[in-house]
């Protein structure tokens, strides 16, 4: 998918720039003791705000004199593979959701800011809440906790990519996408979905900071990256990075 290219390239380009070690699909768990040197994290797959925070995550560690390797996993397995320590941590997520995966720290500086959003085909909807969308057909992505935990009780369609979603709305199967705000731009304005008439509808339904796990194994770390992670916003550095992938992804480069 012509999208998909984008990513990875921004991926590759932007990651040439951190020393980021990036690895497409998933790879061997990393289930030996882990080394100072080299932290082996897992992100989502095809998550664009995944590959943000990644650069973010990827610079922070680098300012502890540590490299980075990264493996895409479904999102939810994700979580679960880091939780069992497969990996030395998992990219970020919500506030929170240490109280399920507990052998994951939750670091306490974000590493990036979401906002999810509802969409759909061409018109407008006053959708302002989450009770908004009951009794429409909605669809969400797996392991996107907010959305899943937003739409609970609403019935909603679950499937794995963004392109899958976004091709149910097209196709009119569904009505309503929910998608981080970030992701949509991006993938709205892409060659396969920029004449499709999509649109954002509405008020953010959601909107919180993501917080990168280290797996308990790691946890001397979690105080240095905490102070980095502070500082990067404080002095510009986050969002310094992030704006640059954004122009990345949508220059094509």
């Amino acid at each position: 998918m012509r999208y998909i290219q984008i990513c990875n390239m921004a991926v590759y380009i932007f990651g040439l720039s951190l020393g980021l070690g990036v690895t497409t699909g998933a790879i061997a768990a990393h289930k030996d003791k882990p080394s100072l040197e080299t932290a082996h994290i897992t992100l989502c797959r095809w998550h664009i705000t995944h590959r943000f925070a990644q650069y973010s995550v990827a610079e922070a560690y680098h300012r502890l004199g540590i490299k980075t390797e990264f493996s895409e996993l479904p999102c939810r397995r994700s979580l679960i593979e880091a939780n069992a320590g497969g990996f030395d941590g998992e990219m970020a997520r919500i506030y929170g959701v240490t109280k399920v995966f507990e052998n994951l720290v939750q670091l306490e500086s974000p590493t990036i800011m979401i906002e999810g959003i509802a969409f759909k085909q061409g018109g407008d909807l006053a959708i302002e809440t989450w009770q908004d969308l009951k009794g429409r057909s909605i669809g969400i992505i797996r392991g996107e906790l907010y959305a899943e935990k937003g739409t609970a009780g609403l019935n909603p369609t679950v499937v794995d990519t963004y392109d899958q979603l976004f091709s149910l709305i097209v196709l009119g199967r569904l009505e309503i996408g929910v998608a981080i705000k970030r992701d949509f731009e991006i993938l709205a304005n892409s060659p396969k979905f920029m004449d499709q008439g999509l649109r954002m509808v509405g008020q953010p339904l959601f909107s919180a900071p993501l917080f990168h796990l280290v797996h308990k194994r790691n946890k001397q770390l979690v105080e240095g990256l905490n102070k980095i992670f502070k500082a990067m916003w404080e002095n510009g550095d986050a969002q310094l990075i992030h704006k640059n992938t954004m122009q990345r992804m949508l220059s094509g480069k």
